[in-house]
């Protein structure tokens, strides 16, 4: 049995974090108001964070990095606020957050901060268009930015532009060669168009620059099963889980390794074992469905499917094999009907169109 699944990508991309804030090059009087506020950013504490820079506002009005880092800090206000359920703040914290960091650019045209945290306030609004504009805008004011080229290839991504995407990471690689984090997401990109022998050779550069990044052990993981070798697989899922007993991406492609062995039981544990480390990771839903049908167990499989498609209706992959188990078990208008839902979400999603095509071409 053999999956397009490519577990959990989001999960494994190293998304760098909306609360970007800048070096203390600042006017004397709001030096020690700066420092302060990100010290507090550090801490996780945004709301006085957020209220130390509006006092170095108040004391230095005209300084730039004052707005770019209270924008920073109401954009990283909104997450906690979305987080729990008070999307009102949240909205509010990032509208003026926006104006924020507009006022630093106003301020200081030659300042790139402001472009990056307004770029991830609309990545977060899935406005990626104008993400990537903020994000090259970023790199024209200062080429050698290594966190707006890492966020660019992250906003192409998010568009589909796999190409564009790999551009933006290996220009990352050259401002840092040191760092792994271009490399993993690399490998990530590389084994989606098929290049199973760049992703890995990816992935084990970001290992040798950082031998305990278990994330790029899960790659080469996942990566080795997507290219048929699911001893390998196995292998990188038990020294990721290692370093990361938890982590459900690595439980979920060891228990997808051990199926492909035949140990279709022990594949169907391993995705429990996720699903109780991480409920919302939607692979292992999708796998144990899959897994359950294999077994035999057609009912559990359904009611599988289904909780993968409620907590994530438009998951593409969930959907798609979902439609498969469909059509399998004889449901073949139900399998039209869940095919065209996927195609709804994406038109251009080649596993569903194949999907569809089979069923209304069948005599």
């Amino acid at each position: 049995m053999k999956t397009y699944l490519t577990a959990g990508l989001g999960l494994l991309l190293a998304v760098s974090q909306s609360a970007a804030f800048a070096a203390a090059d600042t006017s004397a009087g709001a030096d020690e108001l700066l420092a302060k506020g990100r010290m507090a950013m550090d801490k996780g504490k945004f709301k006085q964070a957020a209220d130390t820079f509006r006092e170095a506002i108040r004391v230095a009005p005209d300084n730039a990095r004052a707005h770019a880092n209270l924008g920073a800090a109401l954009a990283a206000l909104h997450d906690l606020e979305e987080t729990i359920g008070n999307k009102e703040a949240a909205e509010n914290s990032y509208q003026t957050a926006i104006l924020e960091e507009k006022q630093a650019m106003k301020l200081d045209a030659n300042y790139s901060t402001p472009h990056i945290v307004l770029g991830q306030i609309y990545a977060n609004q899935s406005k990626s268009a104008d993400a990537i504009a903020e994000f090259k805008q970023a790199l024209v004011i200062k080429p050698s930015n290594f966190k707006a080229q890492l966020d660019l290839g992250i906003a192409y991504l998010t568009t589909g532009d796999l190409d564009n995407s790999i551009t933006a990471f290996k220009e990352a690689e050259k401002i840092n060669p040191k760092d792994p984090v271009p490399h993993v997401n690399l490998g990530i990109l590389l084994d989606k168009k098929g290049n199973h022998k760049e992703a890995i050779t990816e992935e084990q550069e970001a290992i040798n620059l950082s031998p305990k990044f278990y994330d790029a052990y899960v790659n080469l993981g996942n990566i080795y099963l997507d290219s048929g070798d699911n001893d390998n697989a196995k292998q990188y899922f038990e020294k990721a889980l290692k370093m990361a007993p938890g982590h459900p991406n690595a439980l979920s492609g060891l228990g997808w390794a051990l199926a492909q062995k035949n140990f279709v039981k022990e594949g169907i544990a391993k995705q429990r074992q996720a699903i109780k480390s991480y409920p919302g990771f939607i692979p292992a839903h999708t796998r144990l469905a899959m897994l359950l049908a294999e077994s035999g167990d057609k009912s559990a499989a359904d009611a599988e499917f289904k909780e993968a498609l409620k907590i994530s209706p438009k998951d593409l992959a969930a959907g798609t094999e979902y439609g498969r188990f469909l059509a399998k078990t004889g449901q073949t208008e139900q399998a039209k009907s869940q095919f065209k839902k996927v195609l709804e979400i994406n038109p251009q999603f080649e596993p569903a169109k194949r999907g569809l095509a089979s069923l209304e071409n069948a005599k």
